[in-house]
């Protein structure tokens, strides 16, 4: 029998179809997947693809891009592009605590697509919405006290903590002997609501440790700046 999901399209090729479809491969065989195995999850030619994204790097940056829209067109996002440059008149606290904000939301998207997570590590300089970030994180770093160089150095390093620690917590789940709860425990808990509290304190502890980090530089950027 042939395998549908392979070797038979369900709709018409289309760059979104393309790039949704890569965006499901990538969490299956990571960003690195070849073009030949992305025409047969489609079920056409690779020279189809070609139609639609001139190479695999093109490809790839798209599907870094589609993972930060995601960042993008969240609340936390939308403030961090937008009133992250034109709440003026708040005070160093607040927007310290908005940006934590956006820095959890961040990352648990970072989470949900851990293999995408590395590769925006290296490239999220070369996304479109990647720089979009970068610019709005310069452009808060610098209403907050900071020159634009060194702005552009402190929004890098938080953006790589972020994401370096995502990528660690995904290698921390994907050992089943680290999670709190014992294998047996774990295996008869079974309503819902307690496995929710326990996907709850797994992510919780990676975001402890992305906020501690984070909150270091916040502590740094307070002195550089002098803001008491």
């Amino acid at each position: 029998m042939t395998d549908n999901k392979k070797t038979q399209r369900r709709k018409p090729l289309s760059r979104e179809i393309v790039l949704e479809t890569a965006l499901a491969l990538s969490q299956d065989d990571g960003v690195d997947f070849t073009m030949r195995a992305l025409a047969e999850r489609l079920g056409v030619t690779p020279m189809a693809i070609y139609r639609y994204f001139n190479d695999r790097d093109a490809l790839k940056l798209a599907v870094i891009d589609q993972v930060l829209a995601e960042v993008l067109e969240s609340e936390e996002g939308r403030w961090f592009v937008h009133g992250g440059q034109q709440e003026r008149d708040e005070t160093f606290d607040e927007t310290v605590q908005k940006f934590r904000r956006f820095s959890i939301r961040y990352f648990r998207i970072m989470v949900k697509y851990p293999d995408t997570a590395k590769a925006i590590t290296y490239g999220f300089l070369y996304s479109p919405r990647g720089q979009t970030l970068m610019f709005a994180g310069v452009a808060l770093l610098c209403r907050l006290g900071l020159e634009t160089s060194r702005a552009a150095a402190v929004y890098q390093a938080i953006a790589t903590h972020i994401l370096s620690i995502a990528t660690i917590e995904d290698a921390r789940r994907s050992g089943e002997a680290s999670f709190e709860l014992p294998v047996a425990l774990d295996e008869n808990v079974k309503d819902d609501q307690s496995r929710d509290l326990i996907t709850s304190v797994v992510i919780n502890r990676g975001e402890a440790r992305m906020l501690i980090g984070l909150d270091l530089y916040i502590a740094a950027l307070r002195a550089e700046t002098g803001i008491k």
